[in-house]
């Protein structure tokens, strides 16, 4: 059974990430604005494309990440100290051999896409070059981080994880204002300075990883067992990490072929709002997915089941109270942060946040999935609908369909594969269908349903949009506590914060 212990542990690791991610929030918001208005949307346009090209390699790394999180909760809950020293030496090991191989595949495959496929605007090609090759070196320098950070989070050192991100988003927003002193050019000066802070933090997270937990101090080791089961996991999750990044990059250097770099800038601020937005939810659901694989290890099925229903309600729960009021206001929040909005900006931020809104419910249930160590099936489904986003979107932008419409195919997209993982869970690990959908899903639509009138009602009443934009947030809390939440999590929350404020005064 889950101790009182762990349930108060999780707890505080998810107010902790909470308020770190309100910070890193607009931290992120205000870097992107500056980003954007010193280097211009030409150049910010270039920066995303380029990255987007080598994370289109960079996916073989976040399949044996999914690898190496799995494995360290597993054996964590199964308590063996010596199978954990293994995995992540294992993993070390095999990430070195990952970084490796991205860069060879970036500068053969990659670089020549670069040149012969993506549009970049006249004179700008010298400097793309040089910032794909800076950008590669970050990427396989992050991709020696994934082990490191796993075992962070395994252990739940969520204090440490919290105060070490926000303290790499403070380096990033100083890297844009040294930007502003810069004469000359801005755009390789920015991915110099970028590379610089992804290896500083990585050395931030070796020296802390090796002072607090043993089995990081690395050793070459070899289990032949241990390693199959490692890469068996990390070559199904390789068709889920190639899918995602069909979705998010591929269908960007679509666009950029169809319609040009400035779609690329529109695309990079949506995900940036996106990244800020759902960093609420992956947060929360970093502190409560290493529980999640751990009670299964143990095999504590009720609480498993318990776990996984009220994480994916409270993650869309997190996410609906920060987004409703900014999707609803999108034109008003984007035109305070950054000034000149591009076309298509609204519209995309706002299909983003409705995919976000899916994606949340979605979490906790791939979660639940890793934990079985069975991921092949599962995998090859859940690929196949991500990947068709890349067709889908072809066709879509050669028969001249809008592409604000186009973009729409993401949401439609995490939906269906929302209810596939709902479907695939019922049959493979005896998930209730009835209880997930009266206790989630139901009280997620009617969340939705009643937020949607509402807004009819507010802008009939209001023309003030800064008056508006206070009484969503109060409508969405109110939606959350009253339609979200049932009466004993009303009451632990008043209680909760109750005390809170008894200590501050």
């Amino acid at each position: 059974m889950i101790s009182a212990y762990s349930n108060k542990r999780i707890t505080k690791n998810t107010i902790i990430l909470y308020f770190r991610t309100i910070l890193l929030m607009l931290i992120t918001l205000y870097t992107s604005r500056v980003t954007l208005q010193v280097l211009g949307e030409v150049d910010f346009g270039i920066y995303n494309i380029v990255g987007g090209v080598i994370v289109l390699f960079a996916f073989i790394n976040s399949a044996m990440s999914a690898s190496t999180q799995r494995f360290l909760n597993f054996e964590l809950g199964r308590r063996d100290e010596a199978r954990l020293s293994k995995v992540f030496n294992l993993s070390l090991s095999i990430h070195f051999v990952i970084a490796v191989i991205v860069v060879i595949l970036g500068e053969i495959i990659g670089f020549w896409f670069l040149n012969n496929k993506i549009n970049i605007p006249d004179g700008r090609m010298s400097a793309a070059r040089i910032v794909y090759q800076i950008s590669l070196a970050s990427c396989a320098i992050n991709i020696l981080r994934v082990p490191f950070n796993a075992c962070i989070i395994a252990y739940e050192k969520m204090s440490f994880y919290g105060v070490i991100s926000l303290a790499e988003g403070v380096l990033k927003l100083l890297v844009v204002f040294m930007l502003l002193n810069f004469g000359r050019d801005k755009l390789v000066f920015y991915s110099i300075l970028m590379l610089g802070v992804s290896i500083f933090m990585t050395i931030i997270y070796v020296l802390y990883c090796n002072r607090k937990f043993i089995i990081t101090h690395f050793r070459f080791v070899w289990d032949k067992m241990l390693a199959r089961q490692l890469l068996s996991f990390s070559t199904w999750s390789l068709l889920g990490s190639a899918s995602i990044v069909a979705i998010n990059q591929g269908v960007g250097v679509i666009f950029n072929i169809f319609v040009g770099v400035v779609v690329n800038a529109v695309i990079g601020i949506a995900n940036q709002v996106n990244a800020a937005l759902y960093s609420f939810v992956s947060n929360f659901q970093t502190a409560f997915i290493p529980q999640i694989v751990k009670t299964y290890a143990g095999g504590y099925k009720k609480e498993f089941y318990s776990m996984l229903n009220n994480t994916a309600r409270y993650s869309f729960l997190l996410l609906f109270v920060v987004s409703y009021p900014i999707f609803v206001e999108c034109d008003l929040i984007l035109n305070i942060w950054l000034v000149e909005v591009p076309d298509l900006t609204v519209q995309f931020t706002r299909l983003i946040i409705l995919s976000n809104l899916f994606d949340a419910l979605s979490g906790p249930l791939w979660s639940a999935v890793q934990a079985t160590g069975k991921i092949r099936n599962y995998q090859i489904t859940v690929s196949l609908l991500f990947l068709s986003s890349l067709p889908l979107s072809y066709v879509g932008l050669k028969l001249g369909i809008s592409v604000t419409q186009v973009f729409a195919v993401k949401v439609l997209i995490s939906a269906i594969v929302l209810f596939y993982r709902l479907i695939y869970l019922r049959n493979n690990l005896g998930l209730s269908l009835r209880l997930f959908l009266r206790d989630v899903i139901f009280k997620a639509v009617l969340i939705l349903a009643f937020s949607s009138l509402i807004v009819l009602v507010i802008n009939g009443l209001s023309n003030y949009n800064y008056v508006n934009l206070v009484l969503y947030f109060i409508v969405a809390v109110l939606l959350v506590l009253f339609f979200g939440l049932n009466k004993n999590e009303r009451n632990r929350l008043s209680g909760f914060v109750s005390q809170h404020l008894k200590k501050q005064s």
